[in-house]
């Protein structure tokens, strides 16, 4: 019995994975596609991954981070300077990046700090 959640866990792995890859070959065609499209497509990307509610809005909010400044990255800049010309360019988007930054900030800083507290916990516990 012991090896029949292991294969299952296997199909399921190798089940993601052939989704995943079909989705991938999709994207070469997706150049012409509309943004309702392209958003459905990536929503399957992101099905197939098997990613919880909570990866998802990190992943394409980092996502969205990257996208905006990338363009204003260049070598040898900051962050802040990347930033500066974002809100030179277009400050509403430097604004929206500011927002989205703070919010996946703060999410990582309460997911490090509920792990801080949970090994605590756990420390306290196994001395009791």
């Amino acid at each position: 019995m012991a090896g029949t959640g292991s294969q299952a866990t296997m199909e399921n792995t190798h089940q993601a994975a052939a989704r995943a890859s079909a989705i991938a070959r999709s994207l070469s065609g997706a150049r012409g596609a509309s943004m309702d499209e392209l958003s459905a497509l990536l929503c399957q990307l992101l099905d197939a991954a098997g990613l919880s509610a909570e990866q998802r809005l990190d992943i394409l909010g980092g996502a969205f981070v990257a996208e905006a400044v990338g363009p204003q990255w260049k070598p040898g800049t900051t962050a802040d300077d990347a930033h500066e010309s974002l809100r030179l360019d277009d400050s509403e988007l430097a604004d929206a990046v500011e927002a989205v930054a703070t919010v996946l900030l703060g999410r990582a800083e309460t997911r490090h700090v509920t792990g801080q507290a949970l090994a605590e916990l756990r420390r306290l516990l196994s001395e009791a």
